[in-house]
This record gives C-alpha cells, sequence and structure tokens, in this order.
C-alpha cells in the first residue's frame, strides 16, 4: 500500500523542490499552506489525502483558523493545497513522467488555460443556494434558546454594518409573537 499522509506529501513536496521539479518558492509556498490547512484535519484524513473532502476541510480551518486570513488568502491556500495533492497523486503514479501543474492550466482535468487559483464557476443559481462552500466565508453558530443553536452560514469575512443589518431585518422579519 502507498503512503498517501500528509507527512509523505511534505516529504514529496520537499523532495520536489530539492530535484529542481518544483520552483523552491512555490514548494515552499505550498508546504506551507498543506501545513496550516491539515491542522485541523482529524488524524483519519491526514492519513491519506487522496480521500479528503478539500471543501469540508477548508470550510472547517475558516471556522477555526480563518479569521487570520484575507478571503483571497484563503482561495489561495485551498488552491496550494489541491494542486499539491494533484501532483503528488500523480508522482506516485508516475515518478520518472511527472510534470508539475503550470500556472494558468489544470492538467489533470484538462481544462486547458482555468486558473487555479479559483474555483470552476458556477451558475449563479448554485452560487446563492451553496453558500457554505464559498471560500472567504464564515458560519456563525448564535445560541439561541438553552437547546436551540442557530447557525447562519456564508457569512463574508469583510461583512459590511449595512450588510448586517440587512440580515437582520430579514431575520426580525421572520419573528413571531409569543404569548407568555
Amino acid at each position: 500500500m502507498s503512503d498517501h499522509s500528509v507527512k509523505a506529501l511534505v516529504d514529496f513536496l520537499e523532495y520536489a523542490s530539492n530535484k529542481g521539479l518544483l520552483n523552491k518558492s512555490t514548494a515552499n509556498a505550498k508546504r506551507i499552506a498543506v501545513e496550516r490547512i491539515f491542522e485541523v484535519a482529524e488524524e483519519s484524513e491526514r492519513a491519506d489525502v487522496t480521500q479528503i473532502d478539500l471543501s469540508s476541510l477548508m470550510h472547517r480551518f475558516m471556522n477555526l483558523a480563518g479569521s487570520g486570513f484575507k478571503p483571497d488568502s484563503l482561495s489561495t491556500y485551498q488552491s496550494r493545497v489541491r494542486s499539491s495533492i494533484d501532483e503528488f497523486v500523480a508522482w506516485k503514479a508516475n515518478p520518472m513522467g511527472f510534470k508539475p501543474t503550470k500556472r494558468g492550466t489544470m492538467v489533470k482535468s484538462g481544462r486547458a488555460n482555468a486558473k487555479p487559483d479559483q474555483p470552476p464557476e458556477q451558475p449563479k443559481a448554485q452560487q446563492n443556494h451553496n453558500p457554505s462552500a464559498a471560500v472567504g466565508t464564515n458560519s456563525l453558530p448564535i445560541p439561541v434558546r438553552s437547546d436551540l443553536t442557530v447557525i447562519i452560514q456564508g457569512l463574508p469575512f469583510d461583512l459590511t454594518k449595512a450588510e448586517a443589518n440587512k440580515i437582520a431585518k430579514v431575520v426580525m422579519a421572520m419573528a413571531m409573537e409569543v404569548s407568555e
């Protein structure tokens, strides 16, 4: 069985840097992103990076440590982790024929000139109905009662007071009077 652990991925990035397979700066930036993002991963997730749900992992990272990052930085981290895993898998499959992905080209998916730093375009309707998957957003748990916590998802890290007020008005419109 082949080792696909986070440690093996980090070792690959160091090897690729030392052997000139990847630019040293690029490999170092990817290694840092991998190490930071996988800090929030469960041990079972760290054991095989090829089985990871990166969107879910990024969501947890944003909730636990993302407040110290700008949305663009989080997007860049996600892109670096994704490309690192893709290159690692390609190298494991064929070390002699390994070629790193080029910036601006997604070799694995075959989509020429796609930007790896950005997720593929989604239809507008899908973007609106899947806010929790968006990079640069946050989930906010709000304890309402002793037995009820409401989670607001999709809040941007750079939420303005005007936007917060608009959200608050929508929530207020949903409230109903309860007589005690």
